[in-house]
């Protein structure tokens, strides 16, 4: 693997991480194990860019984020496994595949998301808001389907399939008891 970050503020309000990752798996055939993860964030705390803290609003920052990520498989998936079994004095040693997986040659599965929000204090930060919405993208999901016993193995390995996620997602958190020695948070 091979891992890289770098991070950048502007007067301290305004913020931009950034990081790559190579991966190159043992589990995926050489033509296709190696696979990025490149990430990108940046988000910007609008009540210090603007000067809007007040009574009311203590807190306001927006933030976007896009990432993306490969996955591999279980190891021993990409040839036919040979085993002995167990010696028996009146058989002898007897050989064969011992594999119940039939073999192909297979992509990482790479997965993409966008993510964006906003999150706002009120009242010296006793209740809080946070809104995000989300999106995520999964293409050559690694899979194991089903044979018939005919074909000799249980079941392949296979690329197939693309899965979507989408969604929003909502807090609301209130701070109703702050004291010298305990606070309560909902």
């Amino acid at each position: 693997s091979f891992y890289g970050s770098v991070g950048a503020s502007w007067n301290n309000y305004l913020f931009l991480d950034a990081t790559l990752r190579r991966d190159a798996s043992s589990t995926l055939p050489v033509e296709n194990n190696t696979y990025w993860y490149p990430s990108l964030g940046m988000s910007m705390v609008l009540s210090d860019a603007f000067n809007i803290k007040g009574k009311v609003l203590n807190y306001a920052k927006i933030r976007a984020s896009a990432a993306e990520v490969g996955n591999d498989t279980e190891p021993y998936q990409l040839k036919l496994i040979y085993a002995l079994e167990q010696f028996q004095p009146s058989r002898g040693a007897i050989g064969g595949i011992a594999s119940r997986t039939l073999p192909n040659p297979i992509r990482p599965t790479r997965t993409r998301s966008f993510e964006t929000g906003l999150d706002i204090g009120f009242l010296n930060n006793r209740i809080g808001f946070e809104f995000t919405y989300y999106t995520q993208r999964s293409r050559d999901q690694i899979n194991f389907t089903d044979l018939p016993m005919s074909a000799g193995y249980a079941n392949q390995i296979l690329n197939a399939g693309t899965l979507t996620n989408k969604g929003v997602e909502m807090m609301l958190s209130t701070k109703p008891v702050v004291g010298k020695n305990f606070s309560w948070d909902l």
